[in-house]
């Protein structure tokens, strides 16, 4: 070892200037820029969130500790289940329209008190409107049908009015009777309700092969017995009779002392 390094004094050692900042206050200092740490001066993302859900959550104009009354919810009214039938003041059009179907189901026959009852009416005059208009628009179409009320029963028919040869022959043939069934029926037409022996009393011969075929044909049915011993039956006239002497009751028959042929109607 040389000699000027043993014979020189010890050196103290070298001190090193503590320029850091004391450990509390560098974690003080680094505290204050932490998200984790709430500073109300500094609006954070969630925090605006959270005051606009707040606003849309929140209704408007409603004061606080409130109750909905429900005296102010109006009832929602159930749908209606009434069928137009139910209505009195059904139109002209939709009684016109019913009824023409009707006949055409029941093959241009219909009893008035059905129609009625249909329609669920109690007068006769918005069904005697329908007709009318009926009537009106098959005259101004040119057809050949007409609606005719006869007794209680309404019928699709032919017009009176209208002319056809072949019609007319076709019906003179249909309509023919021979003269025996023709005073049957018509001691029946007038007499009614009238036993088999009562004719045959008026008519002055048998009449148990007539009536046969009246009964067959429908114009003539039984209407009950007569309350005397044997219980004879009680011959009537039918709708059809109406029918194919074109009338429409009863009354509109000639009067007995009108008839020609069927004198010995006038004195028995």
């Amino acid at each position: 070892m040389p000699a000027q390094l043993k014979n020189s004094p010890p050196r103290s050692p070298i001190s090193v200037p503590n320029t850091s900042p004391p450990l509390k206050k560098s974690l003080s200092v680094a505290n204050t820029h932490s998200p984790l740490k709430k500073n109300p001066s500094v609006a954070t993302p969630t925090s605006s969130l959270k005051k606009s859900l707040s606003r849309k959550t929140t209704p408007q104009n409603t004061p606080k500790n409130t109750r909905t009354s429900h005296s102010s919810i109006t009832p929602i009214s159930p749908p209606s289940t009434s069928h137009p039938h139910d209505n009195k003041l059904l139109s002209t059009d939709f009684i016109a329209q019913t009824l023409e179907a009707m006949l055409i189901l029941e093959h241009g026959t219909i009893k008035i008190t059905k129609i009625k009852e249909l329609l669920k009416i109690e007068d006769i005059k918005p069904l005697t409107a329908a007709i009318t208009l009926l009537n009106k628009r098959y005259a101004q179409a040119k057809l050949i049908t007409k609606i005719e009320k006869l007794a209680d029963t309404l019928e699709l028919r032919i017009d009176p009015t209208f002319k056809n040869p072949v019609i007319e022959t076709y019906v003179k043939k249909k309509r023919k009777l021979s003269p025996a069934l023709l005073e049957t029926l018509a001691i029946v037409a007038y007499k009614q309700p009238v036993t088999k022996s009562d004719i045959e009393y008026i008519r002055g011969a048998s009449c148990t092969s007539a009536l046969k075929i009246l009964l067959s044909t429908q114009l003539v049915k039984i209407s009950g017995h007569k309350d005397a011993p044997g219980r004879p039956p009680l011959y009537r006239t039918t709708e059809a009779f109406l029918t194919f002497f074109s009338v429409t009751s009863l009354r509109d028959l000639p009067p007995i002392k009108d008839l020609k042929t069927y004198h010995f109607l006038k004195n028995k």
